[in-house]
């Protein structure tokens, strides 16, 4: 299956399996078939374990080639992304790079909607070594809080969300009224 996604199409999006663990075959299952990785993990949370890579192809039509549109020319190269595969880590990775990227390859403008808001509550993280993505709601009083959130597996927190908010690396913490962009959801 993934051979014939290779061939025929130009993007091609896999959730999970791109971790560490025992079980976590993508990234080499992708390098046996031709995918020049050219990352394997990101600088965010929640995300980390995302890969990215392309095959260069010479076009040869797979048994299992989908119909193309007239005057469709195949293009030269499929890309791969290879998401996490918890709920909040895989939206967050799409919504930052994938959904970006395939706006750009369409050769659309990919501009996100910021609002800039000032935050209901104080915000403070351990980790500062990556830029964490919070989800937060709007509030009645145009603030934002964050949502309840206990983890990159805990999918209710973006059912809540109205947005995220970035802490930078090397950021621990943000008091409440401190200004921040809001990206809307």
């Amino acid at each position: 299956m993934l051979k014939a996604a290779l061939a025929d199409d130009d993007v091609v999006i896999i959730s999970g399996g791109v971790s560490v663990g025992d079980f976590d075959l993508v990234p080499d299952m992708l390098r046996e078939n031709g995918v020049k990785l050219l990352f394997e993990k990101v600088a965010v949370k929640p995300g980390k374990p995302t890969v990215f890579g392309l095959v260069e192809r010479a076009y040869v039509v797979s048994q299992a080639s989908r119909p193309r549109c007239k005057g469709e020319t195949p293009s030269p190269r499929a890309y791969c992304f290879g998401l996490p595969g918890n709920p909040v880590s895989t939206f967050a990775t799409f919504e930052l790079l994938v959904k970006p990227f395939l706006c750009k390859l369409m050769g659309h403008d990919y501009s996100p909607t910021y609002v800039q808001m000032r935050l209901d509550e104080s915000i403070s993280r351990k980790d500062t070594d990556r830029q964490s993505w919070i989800p937060v709601r709007i509030t009645s009083e145009e603030t934002v809080k964050p949502v309840e959130y206990h983890g990159s597996a805990h999918i209710l927190a973006l059912c809540e969300a109205d947005g995220l908010i970035a802490m930078d690396i090397g950021v621990a913490g943000m008091e409440q009224g401190t200004p921040v962009r809001v990206r809307l959801l």
